[in-house]
């Protein structure tokens, strides 16, 4: 792609505009953030706003014009409930502040920071990236625990051509419902109690996040533990209604029969000992 411009200037302008400045670099073809903006940067990114654009992520960048000193810019992704963030860095750089318009002497004269919240709360960050001393992250996964993830940029210098933090970022939204109690610490595993329901639903994670986070060489494992009280002798009743597997080449290893081996028309499985009951997928 080619572009050429001429530029003038005035002979009329202030004796001190002898010139200008401008940046060239590259970015995505299709810039749209799907989102409201208060004042001018700070954003509010809503899972609703992304399915009425038609898109299944969205994006915003870093800042590209000039900005005075204590510039502030925050993005909220916010989720409904039930849902996580998910944001990652297709591209990312830190440069040193190129030129800055009140030069500081200490470090982290800008910087971008990550808060696993709705708010930039100092007890749940995730991540800052400062100019002076941090190495930079793209394609790597960073994932809200709830359904909000706020991003901070700070510039404490200002600067006349652009952010030292160049970056654009991509988030999208994933559902993380789960139809029993969840195990903290575990990404999959749910606990159904007899005495918070005595009838209901499990299914397979719909956050497909849980099959990409697991390292490579292991296996992804969720665990199901029905638990009733052991004084009423209880037994549990299970119906599976159906049960699928992917097609090569997602599933290379032998399947062992697993209960008909590819499709299962519904059946009863019944508990043969109370108290305490597991099923694994």
């Amino acid at each position: 792609m080619k572009y050429s411009q001429v530029w003038n200037i005035s002979y009329a302008s202030p004796l001190l505009n002898t010139g200008f400045h401008f940046n060239v670099g590259n970015w995505p073809g299709h810039v749209d953030t799907a989102g409201s903006r208060n004042g001018t940067c700070d954003w509010l990114l809503s899972s609703e706003s992304l399915r009425a654009s038609g898109d299944s992520e969205g994006i915003f960048l870093s800042v590209a014009h000039w900005y005075p000193p204590h510039t502030s810019c925050t993005y909220l992704m916010q989720g409904e409930d039930g849902e996580i963030v998910r944001l990652y860095f297709p591209s990312f750089r830190i440069n040193r502040i190129e030129s800055p318009i009140q030069p500081i002497e200490s470090d982290c004269g800008e910087s971008l920071t990550l808060y696993d919240a709705s708010w930039p709360d100092d007890s749940k960050i995730i991540k800052t990236f400062c100019d002076t001393f941090s190495k930079a992250m793209e394609k790597h996964d960073f994932v809200s625990t709830g359904n909000a993830l706020f991003v901070r940029f700070e510039s404490k210098t200002g600067s006349y051509s652009g952010s030292s933090l160049y970056y654009w970022a991509h988030y999208d939204f994933f559902n993380n419902t789960k139809l029993g109690e969840p195990v903290p610490g575990k990404p999959c595993d749910e606990v159904f109690a007899s005495w918070r329901q005595t009838r209901g639903w499990l299914r397979s994670p719909l956050n497909t996040l849980v099959y990409k986070q697991a390292q490579s060489s292991e296996d992804v494992q969720c665990l199901y533990r029905f638990v009733t009280d052991k004084r009423l002798f209880a037994r549990v009743i299970l119906t599976i209604t159906s049960l699928h597997f992917k097609e090569n080449p997602y599933n290379q290893g032998p399947c062992s029969n697993c209960l008909e081996d590819r499709e299962l028309t519904p059946r009863i499985l019944r508990s043969l000992s109370p108290k305490r009951h597991k099923v694994a997928m």
